[in-house]
C-alpha cells in the first residue's frame, strides 16, 4: 500500500493539537483513502471531494457501544439526526482535496460542494494521544461513486499495539458498494 499521507499532511498538521496523535492520523489516511480510491475509481463523471477533519463531540448516548474487536465507542455525533445513532459527527475544523482520476492523486480544493456532489466525509477523534483505540466515521454524501443514490457510512476501529492498526470495519447498510466498484473497474481496465 502506498503512502498517501504526504499530501494530507500539509494542510492537516498546522491544524492538530499536541493531544492530536499524529501516527493515528497517517495510518487512518493511507488506510481509509486505499478503500476510497477503489471506489472512486468507478466515478464515471463529476468531481469526488473529500473532507478530513477532527471531532472532539462525539455522541455516547446509554452507553452505546460498537461491539467490534472488543468494542469502540458509536462513533456518531450531533449533527442531523439530533441524538440518535446515525447523527454525523461535527468538524472542530477539515481540510478538503479533490480526486484527480488522470493522476490518481488528491489535490487540496475549496469552496463549498455542488447539490449533488459526491463527498467522502472523514470524521477522526480529538485527544487521541490520551487513548489506545479510535473509532473514525467516514460517510459518502450522497452515495458513493458507483451507487451515488444509495448512502454509504462506514466505521474502522483502530487500535495502538504498539502501532496504530485498522481492526475493525463495519458499513451500512452493507459493503456491496465495494463489490459494485471492482465490477465497474475491471470493465474499464482500472487497477485497483
Amino acid at each position: 500500500m502506498s503512502d498517501r499521507w504526504p499530501a494530507f499532511e500539509p494542510a492537516v498538521r498546522p491544524w492538530l493539537e499536541p493531544e492530536d496523535d499524529p501516527a493515528l492520523w497517517s495510518v487512518v489516511v493511507n488506510t481509509l483513502y486505499h478503500d476510497a480510491e477503489l471506489l472512486c475509481g468507478s466515478a464515471a463523471s463529476g468531481r469526488v471531494l473529500t473532507q478530513l477533519g477532527r471531532c472532539s463531540h462525539w455522541l455516547r448516548p446509554h452507553q452505546t457501544r460498537w461491539t467490534a474487536d472488543g468494542g469502540f465507542t458509536w462513533p456518531t455525533g450531533y449533527a442531523g439526526s439530533q441524538h440518535s445513532r446515525s447523527g454525523l459527527p461535527e468538524f472542530d475544523w477539515f481540510a478538503q482535496w479533490e480526486w484527480r482520476p488522470e493522476s490518481n492523486t488528491w489535490s487540496v480544493s475549496e469552496g463549498e460542494p455542488g447539490p449533488r456532489q459526491c463527498v467522502f466525509r472523514i470524521a477522526i477523534p480529538a485527544r487521541t494521544h490520551r487513548h489506545r483505540q479510535a473509532a473514525v466515521h467516514t460517510c459518502w454524501l450522497p452515495g458513493p461513486p458507483a451507487r451515488p443514490r444509495a448512502p454509504l457510512t462506514q466505521f474502522y476501529g483502530f487500535r495502538k499495539q504498539p502501532q496504530w492498526q485498522c481492526t475493525a470495519y463495519f458499513a451500512h447498510p452493507n459493503q456491496r458498494a465495494y463489490d459494485l466498484a471492482a465490477s465497474q473497474n475491471r470493465s474499464l481496465g482500472v487497477r485497483a
